[in-house]
């Protein structure tokens, strides 16, 4: 892996001359504590990565190296081409189209990402994204895109995303469809964000039904607020409730998580995130118990 860091750096630097290139990322390091069935605690390194961006004339790319708690590099690269008319087009591997919450954790509210990103089949695309700005505060994007359940355009993946922003107030409404072995699945997202002052208020709706036989709707929902306190310090609640369909399966058990917990700047590029979180699984819970607690530091700087 250092070889091929060494190979993009020494790519990025050749090409100075005739694009400009940018080269930045972020670490994030914590402690997680979680009280479930198998009650666990542990510092570690939980997110990382380095981005190498750049453009020439209308033309710009993007190459991420990502890393995750999961151990695994998570490689994404891509070519767009933006025209005054505003059209636009993405072309190779993107985070996904859905919901208000990207992957990596430098931009997350809390230092876990919410349970609605966690119910999304798979977290980027492979493929093309075509765009068109209806208006400069109303923009659309299509996808055309290899298959989650495949990895290949056999079973192709569609969807779509339309965003509106005007007078601190910004909306989504996105959907993608898949169909593998003559079972369609689909996912839709609905969301709104607000800031008034030093508030920041959202919501998220979220509708999922996996390409599976006889399957399932879930339903699931998320409304998060924080606040500043001062300067240096913010205080946020997340509330999220899944109705444990979203699998095509009947689980008969629902899922409540609260979370709250204070954040803090501790310089111009690092900060803080302390929070607790509280999950409350209803219906038949078989093997899991009920009530389950964890609390997560994350410190993260960015470059």
């Amino acid at each position: 892996m250092k070889k091929t860091i060494g190979l993009l750096s020494a790519i990025a630097l050749s090409s100075s001359a005739y694009a400009d290139v940018n080269v930045g990322g972020f670490v994030d390091a914590g402690f997680q504590w979680t009280k479930d069935a198998s009650p666990s605690s542990m510092w570690g390194f939980r997110d990382g990565a380095v981005h190498f961006t750049g453009n020439s004339g209308s033309t710009s790319y993007l190459v991420d190296l990502g890393y995750n708690t999961g151990n695994v590099w998570a490689d994404q690269a891509a070519v767009s081409n933006k025209y005054d008319s505003g059209f636009n087009w993405t072309v190779g591997k993107v985070d996904r189209i859905l919901g208000g919450e990207g992957n990596d954790s430098n931009t997350w509210m809390f230092s876990s990402q919410g349970h609605i990103s966690s119910l999304w089949n798979g977290s980027s695309h492979t493929g093309l994204v075509l765009g068109y700005d209806l208006s400069d505060m109303m923009g659309l994007k299509v996808l055309v895109a290899n298959g989650q359940n495949t990895g290949d355009f056999e079973y192709p993946e569609f969807g779509f995303r339309l965003d509106s922003k005007s007078d601190g107030m910004n909306f989504w409404l996105g959907g993608t469809f898949e169909g593998v072995g003559g079972e369609s699945g689909y996912n839709f997202d609905l969301g709104a964000t607000s800031k008034m002052g030093s508030m920041d208020l959202g919501l998220e709706v979220a509708m999922i039904k996996a390409a599976v036989a006889d399957g399932e709707s879930g339903l699931a929902f998320s409304v998060h607020g924080s606040t500043e306190v001062s300067e240096t310090m913010g205080f946020g609640a997340r509330v999220e409730w899944d109705n444990g369909k979203a699998s095509g399966a009947d689980t008969m058990t629902t899922q409540l998580d609260v979370t709250v917990g204070p954040s803090f700047q501790l310089s111009e590029n690092s900060s803080a995130k302390l929070d607790y979180t509280l999950t409350k699984f209803s219906g038949d819970v078989g093997s899991l118990i009920d009530t389950q607690h964890s609390v997560g530091l994350a410190v993260v700087h960015n470059f």
